[in-house]
């Protein structure tokens, strides 16, 4: 017993024990020594006998260890942030190549519209020169149309050329008005899909913009630990995605 006494008495912790319980025990020299050194016992003589009458020895303070709890919540914290971290390094690398395929996307598509906007323009051109065939043709047709007319109203015949001529000016003016409409609508072909193509290289530049923003939002979370930065993120980076892959789509 003195031993479980001498050992809750090196800890500090006099408390945890009766004194009437050990009324008139003989306890070991040192023991006895350290007991006539606490003032919170009114009497010990000389042989070590507890003497005098007292309810609880309380310890002069409280000693807690908070170390090895300390050390705990910040590896407990270390762990969180790691997890945190590495979702934030993942969702960044996943947002950051759907922003380089989408620029390609993007990239392509306005050379292909700017190609088909070219082709535009040259069919309209080659619609310009069949109308300006067309109106030559025409011209020259009136003009012997004409001579026929002046010939007929002074009681002359036309020569038999005459309206071979006219007639071969009538069948080129026909055939260069199709071919002029046929150009026409190859052009309007041409820029349509030009401009469907550069609608959706807006769609792709929107879906990027949307990706880098979020791509930024990681590295400020990142930076911050802050988990409602990751998720804005997170919710961003999927609607740009989202935009992207619907914009591939429909392409």
């Amino acid at each position: 017993m003195g031993g479980a006494a001498a050992k809750l008495l090196s800890r500090g912790d006099r408390g945890s024990f009766l004194f009437e319980r050990y009324r008139g025990h003989d306890w070991p020299i040192e023991i006895a020594a350290r007991l006539r050194q606490d003032r919170s016992i009114s009497r010990c003589d000389s042989a070590g006998h507890l003497c005098g009458s007292w309810s609880f020895l309380m310890p002069e303070e409280i000693e807690v260890d908070t170390d090895k709890l300390r050390e705990a919540i910040d590896e407990e914290i270390e762990k969180k942030s790691g997890s945190l971290l590495r979702s934030i390094a993942l969702t960044t690398a996943f947002f950051a190549a759907l922003a380089a395929l989408g620029s390609l996307l993007a990239g392509g598509t306005i050379n292909e519209a700017l190609a088909l906007k070219t082709e535009a323009t040259q069919k309209q051109a080659q619609a310009s020169d069949q109308w300006a065939y067309y109106q030559a043709k025409s011209i020259k047709a009136a003009i012997l149309e004409t001579q026929r007319q002046l010939l007929a109203s002074d009681g002359k015949s036309a020569p038999a050329d005459l309206d071979r001529s006219i007639q071969k000016y009538a069948d080129e003016q026909k055939s260069a008005g199709a071919q002029a409409q046929e150009l026409e609508k190859a052009r309007d072909q041409k820029d349509d899909e030009a401009n469907a193509l550069i609608h959706h290289h807006h769609l792709y530049a929107y879906a990027v913009a949307m990706l880098q923003i979020s791509i930024a939002l990681g590295a400020v979370a990142a930076l911050t630990r802050k988990r409602l930065v990751w998720w804005s993120s997170s919710v961003l980076g999927l609607l740009g995605g989202v935009l992207c892959v619907w914009t591939w789509m429909i392409g």
